[in-house]
């Protein structure tokens, strides 16, 4: 079935770059998230953690889909996980130094890193299309989404196995060397230009694409009931698994990272 898909090599070296900057992505946040709870040992600001990173995508994901068809998709991912190498690599010697991270630093990191994968989202998103033929695109999105759902259920268990072994200061480390590697595998990749857009960038503009797609949402009931379903499941059921488990396990049960 994705025979022709492995045969591509730009599609495997995005995949690549996308599965490596996932996994760090999501190491980093689980870790942060097990370091503020054995800091203070406080629910609330654990939950907290966890909770400020969805300010970013509520604010700043209709806005990256629009930004995401202006670029280079292409610069935009290897910038964007470029920028992640070095924040991560900056909080490194910034915990080398102070022997750790304080609440305010965590948040800012947690913003940070949030906001990059937002707008990196969107530029894989729209880059994935050119790379394969038209047939072969919902295999192509099936596969992806297969590849970030194994990145999803890996990245706490070796985000807890690296934390617990080595602690916080080793994940930063290995997490901005996955983002360089995501970098380098993505220079590799043949985008065609045509996805550059070649139109006048104002606000107007800006405005005017932006509407664009929130009218889509509104005429459209399917997607539109499609979000409202994600949005109640995720807000209902989510957060006994991300912070109610975890915390009853680490805080109750006194079990191991």
């Amino acid at each position: 079935m994705y025979k022709k898909l492995f045969r591509n090599k730009n599609f495997m070296l995005l995949i690549t770059g996308n599965f490596m900057s996932l996994l760090g992505s999501n190491i980093q946040q689980f870790v942060l998230s097990l370091y503020v709870l054995a800091l203070t040992g406080s629910a609330t600001l654990f939950a907290s953690m966890l909770a400020i990173s969805i300010l970013p995508r509520i604010l700043l994901s209709p806005v990256a889909g629009v930004f995401g068809d202006w670029f280079d998709k292409k610069k935009a991912i290897i910038v964007l996980d470029i920028a992640n190498a070095f924040v991560l690599a900056a909080f490194s010697l910034l915990f080398f130094f102070n022997g750790g991270l304080s609440i305010g630093l965590l948040y800012v990191l947690v913003i940070l890193l949030e906001v990059t994968e937002i707008f990196f989202a969107s530029s894989m998103s729209a880059v994935l299309p050119s790379l394969v033929k038209k047939d072969e695109l919902t295999e192509a999105n099936s596969l992806r989404s297969m590849i970030v759902n194994i990145g999803q259920l890996l990245s706490p268990v070796i985000g807890a196995l690296i934390y617990g072994m080595a602690g916080l200061l080793i994940v930063l480390v290995v997490n901005a060397v996955s983002f360089l590697l995501s970098a380098i595998s993505e220079m590799f990749i043949d985008v065609p230009k045509i996805q550059v857009s070649k139109g006048k960038k104002s606000f107007k503009v800006f405005k005017k694409d932006l509407r664009g797609g929130i009218d889509i949402i509104r005429h459209n009931s399917s997607i539109k009931t499609l979000i409202i379903i994600a949005t109640i499941i995720n807000f209902a059921i989510a957060p006994l698994f991300s912070i109610g488990m975890i915390y009853t396990i680490k805080e109750v049960i006194l079990a191991s990272d």
